[in-house]
């Protein structure tokens, strides 16, 4: 184990969905809504749905626009009510994760997860299961008629990180699936990429890194080398 002040102020950060699950959080909880509401999913939450995609397709709106407008129809305080449970019970995350999460501990004073999947649905599994210290991410506000919400990607998990435990703090570790994270990435001592179906992990020093970020892939076009 390393000694208490090679640990102080130093955090490793998970991103959750693509790194530590293979599954995206929200769209699972709208396959249990659609469940479970059929009529009342395909009659007013889809058609929602498919109008910020095509906005969004179009360059109308932004990405963090028609995520608002994905969320904002069917994530509501109600079907969180009925449904949380079971998306609890369905959430898969992979062997290797919470193992290393434990690892993990004995290198950093932290081990946290920023991510910009709902807060309310990978609390349960980032606290209660995988152990994290801290967990940071999107806050829904289920009120519909307000679009006040933080979403926790990109540049918000570095005001975030440095919010929390100021500006001294040490990177010792990035997990991600996404380009997403590549701000958190840039500042990082080490960069483990995952890839979001398999799990597979790979480890990339800063100058590796450097050089994949400068070429503009997807993390799954790394694994494919």
């Amino acid at each position: 184990m390393k000694n208490k002040s090679a640990k102080n102020n130093s955090v490793i950060v998970y991103d959750f969905d693509g790194t530590c699950s293979p599954r995206d959080s929200i769209v699972k909880f709208f396959k249990i809504v659609l469940k479970h509401k059929p009529i009342k999913t395909v009659v007013y939450y889809l058609p929602q749905v498919l109008t910020g995609i095509a906005l969004l397709k179009l360059n109308l709106i932004s990405r963090e626009m028609s995520y608002w407008k994905f969320r904002k129809c069917f994530f509501t305080e109600k079907n969180l009510e009925m449904f949380l449970e079971e998306f609890n019970r369905s959430v898969k995350v992979f062997d290797w994760v919470k193992k290393s999460i434990a690892d993990d501990k004995n290198i950093a004073e932290k081990v946290i997860c920023i991510t910009g999947s709902p807060f309310q649905l990978i609390q349960d599994t980032a606290i209660n299961v995988l152990n994290f210290d801290l967990l940071f991410g999107t806050r829904v506000f289920v009120n519909r008629r307000t679009k006040n919400y933080n979403q926790m990607i990109r540049e918000e998990k570095v005001k975030q990180l440095y919010k929390t435990f100021g500006q001294n703090v040490v990177l010792k570790k990035m997990y991600t699936d996404s380009r997403d994270d590549f701000p958190l990435c840039r500042i990082a001592e080490q960069v483990i990429f995952v890839h979001r179906d398999t799990g597979q992990q790979a480890t990339l020093t800063p100058v590796e890194f450097k050089k994949f970020d400068d070429s503009k892939k997807s993390v799954v076009s790394f694994f494919k080398n």
